[in-house]
């Protein structure tokens, strides 16, 4: 292979391609790669270039916002709609809109910043750990930029969007009846009319909102495709490992990365249930199911990628086990000869040999390799996603269980 140096601050496709060094030098630059990259970086904030810089992330979170929710407020209020005839036609009280365009929105986009760099730090960790032999560095660079590729192609960026005005227009009726008063549709005398606010928010708030989503949900199937092709390479998994996953435990670092996502994500829709019981008077409990599948899907997204280690781990430990418990067969067969078959008093002296320091040091071995994990998940690293997935619905908890009774499930839970 010949080396090739990058001309801009990102590597050619042909040279990242030849030249595993090349991605690898430029790992060292780009914390975040190589899911720094986007399908939209050609296009104007608040999506355009994917990056991990403070500043440029926060001046997309805020035109996001400017975008999305400052509008609405402009012509809610000059329809008269900020504080409508009654409560669904009063955008201000619109609890749904707040949480999806005020806070959800931009803390999606703040949360590359946080999360990106942590998955670079993973991909650079198989080289820098030596995880990934001299022999595979090839294979390796190839799915660093097939990777890059996937996360940047224009064909996502158009599915993408398709999705979220397919989804924005075929689901706006069903979420607001035709029949229902909102600041959306105001019904004035019988006549139900598209307020200006209203149109804002199907043809810009919401697929804007939809599509950052969507972002992060492919970023995650890129993720859960990366490492499933990563931990298929010749690794040079370690079966004694400590860490009980011959050396992967580090991956388990990912979930680290999207509690601001996941955080977000259920914040959209613990909003839309508080719109429905605080507007409309619904119940809680009617929606349960809806909370249970958010949380349940929003975990699996982010740890389920996590799952691409079993099929290693599960035959590093089969070949393990046979191999390490030859050996410790075999020297425990010789250590019995030794000490209690030969008919010889045991001494003071016998207590200092350094075959039993030997005999147990290698058991203690053996047991790491008939301990390594058959579910690739370290759980104390998946509170945080746990957590921020759970922490919006919990409001909606203290409407339906007294505040005395979730004090004392918590207490049953931490003590």
């Amino acid at each position: 292979m010949t080396a090739a140096t990058p001309s801009t601050d990102r590597p050619s496709r042909s040279s990242s391609r030849d030249d595993p060094a090349a991605i690898d030098e430029h790992t060292l630059a780009t914390p975040a790669f190589p899911f720094d990259a986007g399908p939209y970086e050609r296009f104007p904030a608040p999506l355009g270039r994917t990056d991990a810089d403070l500043g440029h992330v926060r001046r997309r979170a805020v035109v996001a916002v400017i975008i999305a929710w400052v509008p609405l407020v402009v012509l809610a209020t000059a329809e008269g709609l900020a504080i409508g005839r009654n409560p669904r036609e009063s955008f201000l009280l619109d609890v749904a809109v707040h949480a999806r365009y005020l806070v959800a929105l931009p803390l999606l986009i703040i949360a590359e910043y946080v999360a990106l760099p942590k998955l670079g730090v993973i991909v650079r960790h198989f080289l820098a750990s030596g995880l990934v032999p001299p022999g595979e560095h090839a294979r390796y660079a190839a799915l660093m930029e097939s990777s890059r590729r996937l996360l940047s192609s224009p064909l996502v960026a158009v599915v993408i969007l398709v999705l979220a005005y397919t989804s924005t227009l075929r689901l706006s009726d069903l979420v607001h009846p035709t029949s229902i008063d909102t600041w959306l549709a105001p019904i004035v005398d019988g006549v139900r009319t598209m307020s200006l606010a209203g149109k804002w928010r199907i043809f810009v708030s919401q697929p804007l909102y939809v599509t950052v989503l969507g972002l992060w949900v492919w970023r995650a199937i890129v993720w859960g495709r990366f490492l499933y092709k990563a931990t298929r390479l010749d690794l040079r998994l370690i079966a004694p490992h400590p860490d009980h996953m011959g050396g992967l435990r580090f991956v388990n670092g990912s979930a680290r990365a999207f509690p601001m996502v996941a955080f977000a994500i259920a914040t959209g829709v613990a909003g839309n249930v508080a719109q429905r019981v605080l507007i409309d008077r619904q119940s809680v409990t009617d929606y349960l199911q809806s909370i249970v599948m958010t949380i349940v899907l929003t975990i699996a997204l982010f740890m389920g990628p996590l799952f691409a280690l079993h099929g290693p781990l599960g035959r590093l430990r089969t070949v393990g086990m046979m191999r390490y418990g030859a050996l410790a067969t075999d020297v425990g067969a010789r250590f019995e000869r030794q000490w209690l078959r030969s008919g010889e008093a045991v001494t003071d002296d016998s207590l200092h040999a350094s075959d039993f320091s030997a005999l147990a040091d290698l058991n203690a071995i053996a047991a790491n390799v008939a301990d390594i994990r058959f579910v690739p998940i370290d759980m104390r690293g998946a509170e945080r996603l746990i957590l921020a997935t759970c922490l919006p619905f919990v409001p909606l908890a203290l409407a339906i269980m007294p505040f005395a009774e979730i004090l004392k499930f918590a207490a049953s839970v931490l003590l």
